[in-house]
């Protein structure tokens, strides 16, 4: 069986799904390593509950209020979030190694190109290159010169 052949003709997408599973198996695997050091316990977050009525069944949302992304609180709660995450993987002893390891399983990818659109004398694309994380614009003469 050829590589083609593994997942359906599309052996590309079969290595994308490789690798978000790997990704995925690689954050439960931190999230779940013991580092040296107490456990920082995780910030509490307020419950402020609000009550829906949805074909004659009450629904309680208690974190509703951080739906509201530009209000100060929500701000504030985000950052807290981000500085526990961000305290707690840096304490991980192989965390370096792996990110490094992804770094570069992901900057194998050669480029791809999206979204084409034909327009007099000029194509339009999304770019994806690793290792950047998201996809550029770019215009081009012709299908034959992808460097213009």
């Amino acid at each position: 069986m050829s590589k083609a052949d593994f997942f359906g003709g599309n052996w590309w997408r079969g290595r994308e799904l490789f690798r978000g599973a790997l990704s995925g198996f690689l954050t439960i695997f931190m999230m779940n390593t013991t580092f040296s050091g107490a456990a920082e316990p995780s910030p509490t977050t307020e419950k402020k509950p609000v009550i829906d009525m949805y074909h004659g069944v009450k629904v309680t949302d208690e974190y509703r209020w951080l739906e509201e992304s530009g209000a100060a609180r929500v701000k504030e709660w985000t950052r807290g979030q981000s500085e526990f995450a961000r305290r707690y993987f840096d304490r991980l002893e192989d965390r370096v190694k792996i990110e490094s390891q992804l770094t570069a399983l992901y900057a194998e990818d050669p480029p791809s190109y999206v979204g084409l659109v034909a327009r007099p004398g000029r194509l339009f694309a999304l770019k994806f290159q690793p290792p950047k994380q998201q996809r550029l614009l770019v215009s081009f003469r012709s299908f034959g010169d992808l460097r213009s």
